[in-house]
């Protein structure tokens, strides 16, 4: 049958490959949660960028986080065999996935975080696109800006996290600010959980007429690729305040996982 699948859409690339070739095998379609790319803002952040108004980028930041508060049912959040990860699975699935529909794929790629035999609670991500950087902090035990700010040679674009509709625009030669809200080109307004209906009304949409799918599963597929090359390259974070103890107890659980 036809399927709308969460983020992420498996715990690895190779099994949303199977998902994959099952779909094409049976002719059906498979979409994927990446709900932020149905706002207004986001798309309307991609749609700047192309038309050059603010000029060439030269950096890229994105802060998210906050205390862990979802309740669970079982410990398997937090065992890496069973979740595929930690924060970077989770909140950096819709980050990558913004970053790489906005500038394509990454030339570089370094990664840090905390975990210690288990998940990450805090990620430290460093991409290379082209002329420009961007970093992304993530973290589940401190509370974030939860903003992205995009800096180019004429201006700069800041976004809140999950803001469907406003983002501010800084435009360098005429020294002002402003925030702008973009809607639908219908007109209306487009709250958070309008866009989770977006996700299932487009899916709706190409199973009776054929449209084509706004967010397909190799967007998810691609994401969840890379994530594990970010997990490739692990490094441990710096963390000047562990006791002797602790250091030796991190240096024998580095790069292990539980």
């Amino acid at each position: 049958m036809h399927v709308l699948c969460e983020k992420p859409m498996a715990t690895s690339s190779s099994e949303a490959d199977r998902t994959l070739a099952a779909a094409a095998a049976n002719n059906l379609h498979v979409a994927t949660g990446l709900v932020r790319r149905q706002f207004p803002a986001t798309r309307s952040i991609k749609a700047i960028l192309e038309s050059g108004s603010i000029g060439r980028l030269r950096s890229v930041s994105c802060f998210e986080g906050g205390s862990f508060r979802w309740p669970v049912a079982s410990m398997s959040y937090f065992n890496f065999a069973e979740s595929g990860g930690g924060v970077l699975q989770d909140i950096g699935t819709h980050c990558l996935d913004l970053l790489t529909w906005w500038f394509g794929e990454p030339d570089e790629i370094h990664y840090a975080d905390d975990a210690m035999g288990g998940v990450e609670a805090n990620c430290l991500v460093r991409l290379r696109f082209g002329g420009f950087d961007a970093t992304v902090r993530l973290s589940r035990d401190w509370a974030r800006p939860n903003l992205y700010r995009l800096e180019g040679e004429r201006g700069s674009i800041s976004w809140t996290v999950n803001e469907t509709e406003t983002v501010e625009i800084a435009l360098n030669g005429s020294r002002t600010t402003g925030f702008v809200s973009f809607t639908n080109a219908d007109g209306r307004s487009r709250d958070f959980v309008d866009a989770f209906c977006d996700q299932i009304s487009g899916l709706v949409d190409a199973v009776r007429n054929g449209a084509p799918l706004s967010v397909p599963a190799s967007a998810g597929r691609n994401v969840l690729d890379l994530v594990e090359r970010c997990y490739a390259r692990r490094k441990l974070m710096d963390m000047p305040w562990l006791g002797p103890e602790e250091l030796l107890h991190v240096a024998a659980c580095a790069g292990s996982r539980q």
